[in-house]
């Protein structure tokens, strides 16, 4: 008997394509939020050393233009915060969005191996059928070539 192929094989490939690919994409969107929460902490920790700058300025004696850069410096470093912030909402529905996409191509995925897996019990199935049914012939044949053999049969 032949062995088995399932008929939906190609298919079960190209869905196969189809998760590591959305593996892949859910990969590099998680890579780039954890790029944009360093950049952020990044941003937290200039911007706490800017205030701790400007804070010993207030200990020695400086003109007011010093005292301005590090202010400015601190507001800037706060927009750029929101900034990461609004970057890091986006990369979080990114992530969210590739994530989605990769079960649904792991669930069709899914699909097709349940598919496959019933094909091949039923081609298992068939095989014990085919070989019973071989070893009841070969039962028969014996037995008939037994009753021939004793006088049993034929033809008078």
């Amino acid at each position: 008997m032949k062995r088995f192929q399932f008929k939906l094989e190609a298919l079960l490939t190209i869905r196969e394509r189809q998760v590591q690919e959305a593996m892949r994409i859910l990969a590099e969107t998680q890579r780039n939020l954890m790029n944009e929460v360093d950049r952020k902490n990044s941003l937290k920790n200039d911007l706490e050393r800017a205030a701790i700058r400007r804070e010993k300025l207030s200990e020695k004696i400086v003109g007011v233009q010093e005292y301005r850069i590090e202010d400015l410096l601190i507001q800037g470093n706060r927009k750029r915060i929101e900034f990461a912030e609004r970057a890091i909402i986006r990369a979080k529905k990114w992530v969210n969005q590739a994530m989605a996409q990769y079960l649904a191509a792991r669930q069709r995925k899914s699909v097709i191996d349940k598919l496959k897996e019933k094909a091949k019990d039923q081609f298992k199935t068939e095989v014990r059928k085919y070989e019973q049914k071989q070893l009841d012939d070969l039962y028969v044949m014996r037995s008939s070539q037994r009753h021939w053999v004793l006088g049993e049969g034929g033809v008078e």
